[in-house]
Formats: C-alpha cells, structure tokens, sequence
C-alpha cells in the first residue's frame, strides 16, 4: 500500500492511497525490477488471471498494478494535479 499526502498552503490535505493485493510465488521469477518484484505476483483478474510476478512484468504493465502507480494515478486525477503539466506526461 502507498500513502500520499498533500498539503496545501491555505492547511487544507489531499490523501490518496493505492493498493496492489497479491500473494509471493514459492520460487523467485523473473528479473526486472527491484526488492521483492521477483517473489510477488499481484491478485488474479488484473490481466485475467495472469500469475506473473512482477520481475517478469514489463514496466508499464507493473506500474499499471502497482501501489505506487495506483496512488499516484489518483493524485494526478485530483482537479488541482489534473490542470499541471507534468514532464512525464
């Protein structure tokens, strides 16, 4: 799970969270990313039924599952965020 928190000049907070369910693989597959990527294989449904772990993921399709990319997906949706121009866009 990942947590972001904004807070803005005028004391108000924006709080947006993003959650990635999923189980570890009894053996380590694959060998992208980083820490646990290799061991942990998101919830089945998100590209039906796959039980890929992350490290075997390309990078746009873990980022589409990950908590980190959920969270910030939901940060850049906000009306304040969505109106920005951000370099990775």
């Amino acid at each position: 799970m990942t947590v972001v928190i904004v807070c803005f000049p005028d004391g108000s907070e924006l709080i947006v969270e993003g959650r990635c369910d999923g189980h570890i693989a009894l053996a380590e597959r694959g060998s992208r990313g980083f820490g646990f990527d290799p061991l942990f294989v998101p919830s089945p449904g998100a590209f039906d039924g796959d039980q890929r772990t992350f490290a075997e993921m390309s990078d746009a399709e873990k980022n589409e599952l990950s908590h980190r990319g959920r969270a910030f997906r939901a940060l850049a949706s906000h009306p304040f965020f969505a109106t920005l121009e951000f370099p990775c866009r």
